[in-house]
């Protein structure tokens, strides 16, 4: 008898150190989500006045900023880029010397850095995401810019030779035609905009485009063809 309440007592004294250990446990998890849930809260805090992470606009990450902090990043980055005057190469043809164009950025490119910030503010807030988002800036070329471009364009544009159909003593003569060069200022915007836009070198070549005649040598010599016909000077008959 004695043996057998000797083991009961054993058995019960197991008990209270499971409850502990449980309780424990619970205390330990307890503490773990309120630590959880407190870092959170104050992280959701820290946020709720800046721009999400993995934000980024003209390359330049914004992640944590406040709005007017990526504000002054942006416009900082912006003027940098527009302080030095830009130096353009331009050759007509492989024998003759190089020109050397310059464009002046500043003060020829509007650049709202406000609106960008607050669409960058957005994603977190009031937009979804869930992978980086790189923004773009939207730039506006004024009249400062305008002005330049049209120097330059007085400078390189060569206008195109037109063929001509000539009656000369009797016999219809074709001049030949000759494609022009002017500046190709869509790609030019382009290049300024990547420039702008991301970590890119500046662009340093003038791009240049053909510009066709109205009247071609081809065209021309068609035009030609059609005269001399048979059934044409039957017409003029």
């Amino acid at each position: 008898m004695v043996k057998k309440t000797e083991a009961k007592t054993k058995t019960k004294s197991k008990n209270p150190l499971k409850f502990l250990n449980l309780k424990w446990l619970f205390l330990g998890s307890l503490i773990s989500l309120v630590s959880i849930g407190l870092v959170l809260s104050l992280l959701i805090f820290y946020l709720s006045r800046r721009i999400y992470p993995q934000i980024f606009a003209a390359e330049q990450n914004l992640s944590f900023l406040t709005p007017q902090q990526a504000k002054s990043l942006l416009d900082e980055n912006f003027r940098q880029k527009t302080s030095i005057p830009l130096k353009f190469s331009y050759k007509t043809s492989t024998d003759s010397a190089a020109q050397t164009f310059e464009i002046n950025l500043k003060n020829s490119i509007d650049f709202n850095s406000l609106s960008l910030v607050e669409e960058a503010f957005q994603y977190g807030h009031s937009k979804f995401y869930y992978k980086k988002i790189t923004l773009n800036p939207n730039l506006s070329f004024n009249q400062n810019y305008d002005t330049q471009i049209k120097s330059i364009q007085n400078s390189v544009n060569q206008p195109p030779l037109e063929s001509s159909i000539k009656l000369t003593d009797g016999a219809i003569t074709v001049t030949p035609s000759q494609d022009g060069l002017i500046l190709d200022e869509e790609k030019l915007k382009e290049a300024l905009n990547t420039y702008l836009s991301k970590n890119t070198p500046p662009p340093t070549t003038l791009p240049i485009k053909s510009s066709k005649p109205r009247l071609s040598y081809e065209e021309g010599l068609q035009i030609k063809k059609r005269i001399d016909s048979p059934a044409s000077n039957f017409n003029r008959s």
